[in-house]
Order: C-alpha cells, then sequence, then structure tokens
C-alpha cells in the first residue's frame, strides 16, 4: 500500500512538472511517437505502421517508445533507429516534442505513465476486432471512480481523450462507439481503414512464408515437414486457459495419436495478458513465447484452432481452416467477459464444445476436408469490411496529412 502511494505521488509530481513543461515546448508535426503492448513487446499494429512509415515517409521521424528489453528489435527494425525507454525523463521530454502518438492497448500504457499529452493528437490502434465485451461494455470490468482519484486521473492525463480509433469494418465501428466513449470516440472520429498488422496478408508470397516457418522453427523449435496447428485463445478474466500441455493422460494419448497420424504439431500461443505458471513443452506441443509475433506465426499455419478472439479473423485473409473451441462458452459469454454475437454469427469453422468433438474436427480438416471456405468469406466480409492492405497508408494520410 504505502510503495503504491509513493509510486502515485511521484507520478503526479512529475506529471503536473511535465504539463507546465509543455507550455514551453513546442510540437513538431514531423515527430510520431509510437508504442505497444504496454512497451513490453514490439508487435502489433504500432510496429507495423512503425515500419510504414520509416520506409515510405522520409518526411517523418518516428519514435518507439518501449522497455529495455525492446531496444534491440527495434533498433534492427526501424531506421533510422530511434528508441525511447518508457517513463524515463529524457523519454518524456522528448515525448513533449511529438505531435503525433498511436497506441494499441491504452496510451497511458503505450506512451507514458505520466502526463506528456497536452496538445498531442493520440490515434488508437487498437489489436484486433473484438467479439468479447470489453471497456465500457465488459462484464464487471470498469469501476467508475470518486472524485478524487479521477481528479488525479485528470492531472497524470490517465483520462485523456482520442482525436482517432482505426476500425476494421462497421462492427467495430458499432462496438467502439459504446466500449470506447469514455475515451472519445464518436461516429466522426472512426478511421475506416483496416489495421496496419494485416497489410502484409495482402502481398505475402510463397518465399516469405517459407522463411518464416524456417525462423520459428529454430526458435520454437519443431520440424519444418510438420503441418502446424496454431492454437490461439483470448483472454479470460475469470477462468484460465485450456492447455493442451496440461490435459489428462487419456487426452493426452489421444490427441499425440491424432498428430502422429497427420504428421502435425501444435504451436499454442496464450493470450499476452494471460498469467500462470510455468507451460511446459511436449513432443506434439510446443509453447510460444508471448513476444512472439503472432502476425508472423500465422503466416505458415495450416489450422488454427481458436475461440471468442478476434486474432482467428485475421487468420481468415489467408483462407484457411479455423475450428472454433468453445469449451466454457455459456461461462465465457455470460459472467466472464461476455460477447457482442452468438457463436452462431461468428463462428468460421466447426464449433466444437469438448474436447472430443475437437479431436473429430481436426481429424477431419487434417485429412483435406474444408467445409467451410464460403462461411469463412461470410464471416470475413461481415467483421473485417475495410481491410485492403493498405491501413497503413489510409491512417498516416487521415492523421497526419489532413492536420
Amino acid at each position: 500500500m504505502l510503495k503504491e502511494i509513493i509510486e502515485t505521488i511521484k507520478r503526479l509530481t512529475g506529471s503536473i512538472l511535465l504539463l507546465l513543461l509543455s507550455f514551453a515546448i513546442r510540437r513538431r508535426k514531423e515527430y510520431v511517437a509510437i508504442g505497444s503492448w504496454g512497451g513490453e513487446n514490439y508487435i502489433d499494429n504500432g510496429r507495423y505502421l512503425a515500419e510504414y512509415i520509416c520506409k515510405n515517409r522520409k518526411d517523418l521521424k518516428v519514435f518507439w517508445v518501449g522497455t529495455k528489453k525492446t531496444r534491440d528489435e527495434v533498433e534492427k527494425k526501424l531506421s533510422p533507429y530511434r528508441f525511447l525507454e518508457k517513463d524515463t525523463v529524457s523519454a518524456n521530454i522528448a515525448l513533449l516534442k511529438c505531435r503525433y502518438m498511436f497506441c494499441t492497448q491504452m496510451h497511458n500504457s503505450d506512451i507514458s505513465s505520466y502526463n506528456v499529452f497536452r496538445n498531442a493528437t493520440i490515434c488508437y490502434l487498437h489489436h484486433g476486432m473484438p467479439l468479447k465485451k470489453w471497456g465500457e461494455d465488459g462484464l464487471n470490468q470498469m469501476k467508475k471512480d470518486g472524485r478524487i482519484k479521477a481528479l488525479l486521473k485528470r492531472i497524470m492525463g490517465n483520462s485523456r481523450k482520442y482525436e482517432y480509433f482505426v476500425t476494421s469494418g462497421p462492427e467495430q465501428d458499432l462496438t467502439f462507439l459504446t466500449a470506447l466513449k469514455f475515451r472519445g470516440c464518436t461516429e466522426n472520429n472512426e478511421i475506416h481503414s483496416g489495421t496496419p498488422r494485416n497489410d502484409m496478408y495482402f502481398n505475402v508470397d510463397k518465399q516469405r512464408i517459407e522463411e518464416e516457418k524456417t525462423k520459428y522453427s529454430g526458435l520454437v523449435p519443431f520440424e519444418k515437414d510438420k503441418k502446424i496447428i496454431m492454437y490461439l485463445p483470448t483472454y479470460r478474466r475469470t477462468s484460465k486457459n485450456v492447455s493442451f500441455t496440461g490435459l489428462s493422460d487419456d487426452e493426452t494419448l489421444k490427441l499425440n495419436r491424432l498428430l502422429e497420424k497427420h504428421n502435425a504439431v501444435i504451436l499454442e500461443k496464450l493470450h499476452l495478458a494471460a498469467t500462470g505458471g510455468k507451460v511446459r513443452q511436449t513432443e506434439f506441443v510446443k509453447h510460444i513465447p508471448a513476444h512472439f509475433n503472432v502476425q508472423e506465426l500465422m503466416l505458415f499455419a495450416d489450422v488454427l484452432i481458436s475461440d471468442y478472439s478476434g486474432a482467428f479473423l485475421d487468420f481468415l485473409f489467408l483462407d484457411r481452416p479455423v475450428v472454433n473451441y468453445v469449451y466454457d462458452y455459456d461461462f465465457y459469454k455470460n459472467t466472464d467477459s461476455g460477447l457482442y454475437y452468438d457463436i452462431d454469427e461468428f463462428m468460421a469453422g466447426p464449433v466444437c464444445r469438448d474436447f472430443d468433438s475437437l479431436l473429430a474436427a481436426l481429424d477431419e480438416t487434417l485429412s483435406g476436408t474444408d467445409r467451410y471456405h464460403d462461411r469463412r468469406e461470410a464471416v470475413k466480409n461481415r467483421f473485417m469490411a475495410y481491410e485492403t492492405g493498405h491501413a497503413s497508408e489510409m491512417i498516416v494520410r487521415e492523421v497526419i496529412d489532413k492536420a
């Protein structure tokens, strides 16, 4: 408790000083700050937008905000190399010069815990089309602040509203209007561009796919000749994800027989926000570290197992089989986070509510039977209608060039 109080005083004092300093420092229209996932990972929409700007807009200067562990990767990927270590004094002063800021989580998580936002333009990139309820819509996710806490948040910049919100389709337009009302989302400040991380799927070729599979086969590792089943479950607030490394002995035996039959392996990547004990590796199930890039991993996946995660909507651009494993559907819909849609509205493949039906669906899919092509197209067209492969270009045009 005492530690939290001291930290709050520190951030409050720092925010007041930075707020005063912001009146003396001019924001530069060519300076762009981008962060993602609390600065802990160089991934997602922020990464792809940053790389697009560095490659195509030499008139703009991109600053990536992150923790020390992301510095090396940023240095390799971004040219020219500009890295700001999140929440340091030097980073916060540099951020006072940035006219534009882009975040995928929230500004105070991705950019700074201090108030460096006065007179900046903030664009919310998000991290996927939401099927689960969140923000102001989520079940038991947001509590009303008292007067003192609300005042402190304003001073520290935590309650800052945003100027722009990037969406993938009309369905996301609607969910943002309610879930992000507290961030200032309206029909007039939504950008119908699609998301930067999906641009790559419109231009990918076999060579790129092979390169990514080779890279990750050495990192995980797995044998390159294997069929790849990617498991990407969403975040659970009040329960734990099912891991294929934590099955009963009987279930493990059934799964291993199936995977051996089809020369397949499961690459299991739990949600970035998920916590828990150490997940072990097995011969047939490989655990993927949190910082690995999901977009690159999906490039070489033959089948995707997911549940209510927006990740499988991105996977639809590759037109490969999806299996919806919804073992806790009723609980998740009514107790955990809640869902905007019934499963029949967004399912893009067989719906499996238990382990045996999942094995049956995988057996059919790995045998080459694909009965869901038209269904995948319908779901993609409904939920991802704005995706055209030019999201980064459109976002820069709408947020920066039109300013």
